[in-house]
């Protein structure tokens, strides 16, 4: 798994509009930067950790394939918006904004998002 590293912008990723938008922004800011993108979908774990119930297996597993499609169409939303550019994607689980800033700390920039945030937002 790829971790950011210098010279990386950071964004959360989930299929609401201002997630798209900031995927744009990150994709954008990486090429005037000189940086790569890393996409990062989070899972807060209560929603599939429920022990002895035999359900949570799988809604678990639905969770975390539907997450690794959400990167993988943000990955390629960043790609088809900056062709050549540097960039690599992630599924975690915990709580989305303490990821996200885990992955940022050694990366340049991160662009968050709200799930119904009217635009990104950037730390």
């Amino acid at each position: 798994m790829s971790r950011p590293g210098r010279n990386m912008i950071v964004v959360g990723a989930d299929e609401s509009e201002s997630s798209l938008l900031a995927i744009d922004w990150a994709a954008d800011e990486s090429v005037r930067r000189g940086a790569a993108l890393h996409v990062v979908n989070v899972v807060t774990p209560w929603l599939v950790d429920v022990p002895g119930d035999p359900g949570a297996t799988r809604v678990r597993q639905q969770l975390l394939d539907h997450g690794r499609d959400v990167v993988g169409l943000a990955v390629a939303r960043a790609r088809d918006r900056v062709p050549g550019l540097e960039v690599t994607g992630e599924h975690a689980g915990g709580q989305p904004a303490r990821v996200l800033i885990e992955r940022a700390a050694a990366g340049d920039s991160v662009s968050g998002f709200g799930g119904h945030q009217s635009s990104p937002s950037s730390v």
